[in-house]
């Protein structure tokens, strides 16, 4: 990714360089075909527009005085012609002359990418029999019809721009596979592992939503009606209490009365021929009979607070 120029710390694109030199200088020779070679990187190789979803695009801080970008590039969809064609080259030992070692054809390999949301399956090819020799890229089903991957003058290198595991692109998984034919050769295939259809995600967001929407509202009107609930009940009970209070307090307050009454009415004639404890008989009766009055009284207030019939 820090290939291209200009770029805002050159220092890091020198390490980048020096990395590629290393693994350029300790590789294997590129006739040794027990070697297979996984590039993973983000930006994919150079190709023309039309080819994939994503065309070529560069777009660059904003430029000096003197024309210049000395802060680098901003954004870019693939890497340069010439970044591409040195990856094809070096790291792979790629080459347009059939004098090469190898016969130009280079490592077997495979590059990996991303950044493509849509994806993108090329086969990118060199032809060692034009006067003109250009990298070139197709889709990997057409190069394979045509029969280009097997062709001894035009080498070349699969790249695959995995999908997105987003939903909008099916929740997308790459699966890579390797393996050694009966010559003893590395060969590779690649398939994407599509877990869901777009409407199955949108299908399941919008009813975890609907599900979340529908709970929180249920939860407010539980804590509304239990707090309203909690309310009434405690106001009731306090009522029911000041009710019972005020009925105990008069029936008290009537027996007291019964009984200085009772001690009023025993000098008069009713009772002067009455005994000491026929006196005292009397005073309870009318005592007991005040009360049940009090009591009665306290029932009719008590249904009427709790509107219910005595």
């Amino acid at each position: 990714m820090n290939l291209d120029t200009p770029v805002y710390a050159p220092t890091l694109q020198t390490d980048t360089y020096n990395f590629i030199n290393n693994v350029v200088g300790s590789s294997y020779p590129v006739e040794q075909s027990g070697v297979f070679t996984v590039l993973l990187t983000h930006i994919p190789l150079h190709k023309v527009h039309g080819v994939c979803s994503d065309g070529p695009l560069f777009d660059f801080h904003e430029s000096a005085e003197d024309g210049s970008f000395p802060h680098g590039i901003r954004e870019q969809n693939h890497l340069s012609d010439a970044a591409s064609r040195g990856i094809l080259e070096s790291i792979f030992g790629k080459s347009s002359s059939p004098i090469q070692p190898g016969g130009g054809r280079g490592r077997k390999g495979i590059v990996l990418t991303g950044h493509d949301h849509e994806g993108c399956d090329v086969y990118h090819f060199i032809n060692q029999t034009s006067p003109d020799p250009k990298w070139e890229a197709q889709r990997w089903p057409a190069a394979q019809a045509q029969g280009i991957p097997t062709d001894p003058s035009l080498p070349g290198l699969r790249e695959v721009t995995v999908r997105s595991v987003m939903g909008d692109f099916s929740g997308n998984l790459g699966l890579m596979s390797l393996w050694l034919d009966e010559a003893g050769e590395w060969q590779s295939g690649f398939a994407n592992c599509r877990a869901v259809r777009a409407w199955v995600w949108w299908v399941v967001h919008v009813a975890d939503c609907i599900a979340l929407a529908v709970a929180a509202v249920w939860g407010a009107v539980e804590f509304y009606a239990s707090s309203a609930g909690s309310n009434g009940s405690n106001g009731s009970k306090r009522r029911v209490n000041r009710v019972a209070r005020a009925g105990i307090r008069a029936a008290s307050m009537r027996s007291s009365s019964a009984d200085r009454s009772d001690m009023g009415n025993s000098s008069g004639s009713d009772t002067s021929t009455l005994s000491s404890g026929q006196k005292k008989s009397l005073r309870r009766k009318r005592s007991k009979q005040s009360m049940r009055d009090d009591l009665g009284a306290g029932k009719r207030q008590l249904s009427d607070v709790l509107e219910v019939p005595e």
